[in-house]
C-alpha cells in the first residue's frame, strides 16, 4: 500500500512538474521580452535615436536626385521609380527593364488565366516560367538568366525555359512576396534568395521611428 502511495505520488510530482516548468519557461521569454523592449525604448528616448535621424537626414539631403531621371553620376536611386504596389522598380531605359519596371527582356501580358509570359514566334508550347525574387543578390543571379535557362533546360528536355528576374536591389522577402502574388499565375517555379535586407534594414528603420 505504502509502495502504491509513493509511486502514485511521484506521478503526480512529475505532472506537477510537466506543468510548471512550460509555464516558467513562458513567463520568462515574457520577462525578457519586456526587459529588452524597455531597453530599446529608453535607448530610442536618448541620444542614439536621434543621431540615426540626423544620419537619415543627412543622407537624403545628400542623394538629392533621389527617384530623378539621372545620368552615371547621380544617385543609384535615380535609376528607380515609386511604384504604388511593390514601393519602387526600375525605369525604363535602366538595362532591360520590362513595362512593369524589373530588369529582364520577358514582358507579361493578359491570359485566359491572368498573367503570363507569351511563346515567342516559332515556338511549341507554353514556355517553363521561374521567377526569381529578392533584393541585389537575387537580382545578380536573375541577370545570368541564360546560363540559367540553359543549365535548366537540360532537365526539361522539348520545354522552353524562361528565367524572369523580378529582384531588386534592397527589397527585403515582404516586398518579394508581395511581387510574386500579383505575378504568381504566370510563373510554374519561383525561387527566392533572402538576403541582409532580411536583419538589417527593418531594424535601421525601426531605430528612426520608420515602418521596417
Amino acid at each position: 500500500m505504502a509502495a502504491k502511495f509513493r509511486l502514485r505520488f511521484r506521478f503526480k510530482r512529475l505532472g506537477l512538474l510537466l506543468v510548471i516548468l512550460p509555464v516558467i519557461l513562458v513567463l520568462g521569454i515574457v520577462l525578457l521580452e519586456g526587459f529588452l523592449s524597455i531597453q530599446s525604448y529608453r535607448q530610442w528616448k536618448n541620444w542614439d535615436r536621434e543621431i540615426h535621424i540626423v544620419e537619415r537626414n543627412e543622407l537624403l539631403t545628400t542623394l538629392s536626385n533621389l527617384f530623378t531621371v539621372g545620368t552615371d553620376q547621380k544617385a543609384w536611386e535615380s535609376r528607380l521609380k515609386l511604384h504604388p504596389l511593390f514601393g519602387y522598380v526600375y525605369r525604363q531605359g535602366e538595362g532591360e527593364a520590362n513595362r512593369f519596371g524589373f530588369q529582364t527582356r520577358y514582358d507579361f501580358r493578359i491570359c485566359e488565366s491572368g498573367y503570363c509570359v507569351p511563346s515567342a514566334d516559332g515556338e511549341e508550347g507554353r514556355p517553363f516560367v521561374i521567377g526569381v525574387f529578392g533584393g541585389s543578390l537575387a537580382h545578380m543571379v536573375g541577370e545570368q538568366a541564360d546560363a540559367l535557362e540553359k543549365l535548366i533546360g537540360q532537365w526539361f528536355k522539348g520545354r522552353t525555359i524562361r528565367v524572369v528576374n523580378l529582384a531588386a536591389g534592397g527589397y527585403n522577402s515582404t516586398i518579394s512576396h508581395q511581387v510574386f502574388s500579383y505575378f504568381r499565375e504566370a510563373l510554374d517555379a519561383v525561387v527566392f534568395i533572402d538576403g541582409v535586407h532580411e536583419i538589417w534594414s527593418g531594424q535601421e528603420n525601426n531605430k528612426v521611428g520608420w515602418l521596417p
